[in-house]
């Protein structure tokens, strides 16, 4: 069952544009919203998670800036000051091609969380050299700082950039991890944004379709995931009404 609601105009908190009860076994609903910044103004309110779409360092803004469709850039030294750390652009000029930190779910993630969610990263281990979660792969942390007043679990997903040429497997697996620790932690709700595009690079329409093919086709059973509950509801948010269509659409194609 499929709800659409049809609202016009700039919005200052989230607000619901559609939703689809029961579109599988597994999720109890899935609803699309429009909001300025699903960090600060999540959609539904408060959720248990927000999946954040991260890098394999997990260094958040260590950088201002963060180049679309990458690379990912150099990290400043470890001993650099702040104001090193605010200035420096890794041999890059800003300009056409970069978004900055306040325009990423990430670099938002990173402002909220603070020194005490960098404090937290900092204590997880390596999988291999200079990175902490693979590209395709998600962790959990508790949420920090302000970012506990909307959410209580922040999973971080490293989504691929769009020029890897495993983009959609590796998307899919960043949805899947994501949903199978949603799943496994026994959360109700979970904020999602729309993985691949951003700074990742993906067109709209193409990390829609991926969005869609991955959330309805996911099964935790397939995953041996355990879970007791009434199923698990997706809060899907975007900033742009244009977005919102495109989205909606490759949903509709597959319901």
């Amino acid at each position: 069952e499929k709800t659409l609601v049809v609202k016009q105009g700039w919005f200052t908190m989230a607000q619901e544009m559609a939703h689809w009860l029961r579109p599988s076994r597994a999720l109890k609903k899935i609803t699309l919203y429009i909001t300025p910044c699903i960090v600060n103004y999540p959609p539904s309110g408060r959720n248990c998670g927000l999946v954040n779409p991260a890098n394999e360092r997990l260094c958040g803004t260590e950088l201002p800036y963060f180049p679309i469709g990458g690379p990912v850039p150099t990290p400043p030294p470890p001993d650099s000051d702040d104001v090193l750390r605010t200035t420096m652009w890794g041999g890059m000029e800003a300009g056409n091609g970069l978004l900055y930190r306040t325009q990423v779910i990430d670099g938002m993630v990173s402002e909220a969380g603070g020194h005490e969610l960098l404090n937290i990263i900092a204590k997880l281990p390596e999988v291999e050299p200079g990175k902490k979660c693979r590209v395709g792969q998600t962790i959990c942390t508790t949420a920090a700082g302000s970012l506990r007043h909307n959410f209580s679990s922040i999973l971080h997903t490293v989504p691929p950039f769009f020029s890897s040429d495993e983009w959609m497997p590796l998307l899919r697996s960043s949805y899947r991890g994501s949903l199978d620790l949603a799943w496994k932690m026994k959360m109700i709700n979970l904020a999602v944004p729309l993985l691949g595009a951003g700074a990742r690079g993906a067109p709209v329409k193409e990390a829609a379709r991926g969005a869609a093919e991955s959330i309805l086709e996911w099964d935790p059973c397939s995953s041996n995931v355990a879970r007791r509950g009434d199923g698990l509801t997706l809060n899907f948010a975007v900033q742009s009404e244009e977005d919102i269509e495109i989205i909606e659409e490759a949903f509709e194609s597959i319901i």
